[in-house]
């Protein structure tokens, strides 16, 4: 099976992150948290484009 790369040499699924991962870092931003995406980035150490 062949995967398409990325200009980094990452393959689409290579790319994700774990769904657990994605929802915790989301609610961080939802209420009653309201956190700003780049408090939550650079907790996680994420990029804000990556938080959005």
């Amino acid at each position: 099976m062949l995967h398409s790369l990325n200009k980094v040499g990452l393959t689409v699924d290579q790319m994700k992150y774990p769904k657990q991962r994605r929802e915790a870092v989301l609610k961080k931003l939802l209420p009653p948290n309201n956190r700003t995406v780049a408090e939550v980035a650079q907790e996680e150490g994420l990029s804000e484009a990556t938080v959005y």
